[in-house]
């Protein structure tokens, strides 16, 4: 989908609207957008993971599958979510099903101490 510069800066002060280009630029959902269709390996694992993050299903993130650490920090960046790099096993590449357990564990660990 294009979608007109203009229209994605609704806020801007009329006076500066002489000063903006109005070019169209391809706007993607990272909620609804076929992760399938994706060929690079890298940006389909983060668009799987964010989708999944963003449905609230994390028993799919719990695959027996291996990504890299970046991709994995990068989905959570697009996704607001908490996680820091110690949180994440060693190494380039994780194990999903590790990863989100250890998340969860550290989840559950500070509720533990917040309360």
């Amino acid at each position: 989908m294009l979608e007109a510069l203009k229209e994605t800066l609704k806020s801007t002060p009329s006076e500066m609207e002489p000063y903006i280009n109005d070019w169209k630029l391809p706007v993607v959902d990272l909620k609804t957008m076929d992760a399938r269709k994706l060929m690079n390996r890298r940006l389909r694992d983060v668009v799987e993971i964010d989708q999944s993050m963003f449905a609230g299903s994390y028993d799919g993130l719990r695959e027996n599958r291996k990504i890299e650490t970046e991709s994995f920090m990068m989905a959570a960046t697009f996704t607001c979510t908490n996680i820091r790099r110690e949180d994440l096993p060693e190494g380039d590449e994780i194990n999903m099903c590790k990863a989100i357990d250890q998340l969860f564990q550290r989840m559950s660990d500070e509720g533990k101490l917040n309360t």
